[in-house]
């Protein structure tokens, strides 16, 4: 697109220039006189690119005393020094400065091989060249054109085959997976490249709206995400409006739709947005796949009647259904990056179980709660203090790194929750935030295995020379508010309540290797098959009135 240069002026300064050497720009020079020279498709940009497949805010070249640099502004299609794709980098003369792919090969025209009485185009094989350019299907020449399409008057039938090619090489272009807003502005420059447009823009839907339809003519469609694209960008302003009763009328019908002369059309021109927009002719149609209607795809003009035609609703609906597999396969992958964000982040407090579930439900990954019924264990070290005050920091880190993922593996072995560490302690939850019957019940199984497992680890230690330990565990149940708290950088899931409360003191005046239940929890499971021996009911600091305790028999 463009040749950096560095030429003299009659002062014997240094004079740094670009100039056009293909494209709408060729032959243009620009004369670099700012510190900073802005490059792209909106009007306020220094060096203004009409392009489809330009970004509004492109690139950047920075003159600086230790030389020339071109900056890339997080574009859409990439900058490019020598057909090399680049963030930042220096310039010298000769340079070659391109804001989209190089075209690296160009398919030879095999027009005149079509003889009359030949098998129609869609049977015919076409090899495609690994590395092609839609322009090298596509005429610049506008007064060629017989409707939005960029194609020259021609026979139907290499008509058709153009446009076969044309739609070969999208799906080349649309398929590497990419964020969703990316894709989608990929896919409305790809078509601006194609047919000449005043206004594109690509609505997906938030949830199922084509199942959710069958109950109602009159619901609204809720939209996830709203990407517009204009011929002419003014500043960055709002998005403009569209005709939503054309948009709702695709969706509800699931068929594209040409509307020739939307001021006269009966069932459009009462809309306000035609009104105020003065849409004079569109397309719309719907994206979807073989399961799924993901949203629209609408294109308009505010020029003349007709401006649209048949052909161009025929290619467009074959365009939105190649758009709308790119669409799907940029959800999925983004989905699938979530996932696997959500689980890297629950997998250190939640059971593998509980993780398959929560992945499903996206509206626990937020602030917020719920009360539930839940059953809460509380562990600690007796004597930890002392233990600590024996030992150095280092030796101390060791100790709880090699306990702590033992008590972890026994919680995620009954579906407990953890909830947090404090210390020596830890706190765990049954019962949220996927909801279960017998949680006090697994919460004691679990609180015996600990038990059972700190033994275990106190042989191994014994055998290298080292101190043992002992643990408490309190356990209660009833109500909590569980949810995510804190700031939305750092959310913790949390309970929190007067059941947590009690566990932790339950926790505090249980003995070495003693495993003590509120009178709730036993409530619970006296009929089932463990062993239980009431002790003294005391007083526990912040609970009212005497508090019965169970000790675990195992």
């Amino acid at each position: 697109m463009f040749i950096f240069s560095v030429e003299k002026d009659e002062s014997n300064r240094q004079i740094y220039k670009l100039t056009g050497y293909e494209g709408l720009l060729r032959g243009n020079s620009f004369v670099l006189t700012q510190p900073s020279v802005s490059i792209g498709r909106n009007k306020n940009n220094n060096i203004l690119i009409n392009d489809a497949r330009i970004s509004r805010h492109h690139a950047r070249i920075e003159i600086l005393p230790d030389g020339i640099y071109l900056v890339d502004l997080n574009s859409t299609a990439g900058t490019y020094v020598n057909n090399i794709r680049i963030t930042r980098a220096a310039l010298k003369p000769g340079d070659k400065i391109q804001f989209y792919p190089p075209e690296t090969k160009k398919i030879e025209s095999d027009d005149k091989k079509i003889k009359e009485g030949q098998t129609h185009i869609v049977d015919k094989k076409i090899m495609m060249p690994a590395t092609i350019s839609l322009r090298d299907f596509l005429t610049q020449d506008k007064t060629k054109w017989v409707s939005t399409l960029k194609l020259s008057a021609m026979e139907e039938q290499v008509r058709d085959r153009k446009k076969l090619e044309i739609l070969l090489s999208v799906t080349n272009a649309l398929s590497r997976p990419e964020k969703i807003e990316v894709k989608i502005e990929e896919i409305l420059a790809v078509l601006f490249e194609i047919m000449d447009l005043d206004r594109a823009a690509i609505w997906i839907l938030s949830k199922n709206f084509g199942e959710e339809k069958k109950i109602t003519t009159d619901l609204e469609p809720v939209f996830k995400y709203k990407i517009f694209r204009k011929k002419y960008d003014v500043n960055d302003e709002d998005e403009p409006v569209f005709s939503m009763s054309i948009i709702k009328k695709v969706l509800l019908e699931e068929e594209g739709i040409l509307v020739k002369d939307a001021l006269t059309d009966e069932e459009f021109k009462s809309s306000m947005s035609v009104k105020v927009q003065g849409i004079r002719t569109c397309v719309c149609v719907p994206l979807k796949t073989q399961n799924n209607l993901l949203g629209v795809l609408y294109a308009d003009a505010q020029r003349p009647v007709d401006k649209f035609t048949e052909e161009d609703l025929k290619f467009v609906t074959a365009f939105s259904a190649q758009a709308a597999v790119a669409v799907e396969n940029s959800l999925l992958h983004q989905k699938i990056e979530n996932d696997a964000k959500l689980k890297s982040r629950f997998e250190r407090f939640f059971s593998p179980n509980t993780i398959d579930t929560l992945i499903k439900k996206p509206e626990f990954v937020g602030k917020g709660g719920e009360e539930m019924f839940v059953t809460v264990l509380f562990s600690d070290i007796r004597n930890y203090t002392a233990l600590s005050a024996r030992k150095t920091p280092r030796e101390v880190a060791n100790m709880l790194n090699e306990y702590f993922p033992l008590m972890v593996k026994i919680v995620f072995r009954k579906d407990g929750t953890l909830e947090k560490y404090i210390g020596d302690a830890l706190m765990a939850i049954w019962g949220a935030p996927i909801s279960t019957e017998d949680h006090a019940r697994e919460a004691v199984l679990a609180a015996i295995d600990m038990q059972k497992a700190v033994t275990e680890l106190n042989q191994k230690w014994k055998s290298r020379g080292m101190e043992t330990i002992e643990i408490g565990i309190g356990i209660n149940t009833g109500n909590a508010f569980l949810g995510n708290i804190g700031d939305e950088s750092f959310l913790q899931y949390a309970a929190i309540g007067d059941t947590t409360n009690l566990s932790a003191r339950l926790c505090s005046c249980a003995a070495k290797g003693e495993i003590l239940v509120s009178e709730q929890t036993y409530n619970l499971l006296k009929d089932y098959h463990l062993k239980f021996e009431e002790l003294e009911s005391i007083a526990l600091k912040g609970i009212t009135g005497k508090t019965r305790r169970f000790r675990v028999v195992f």
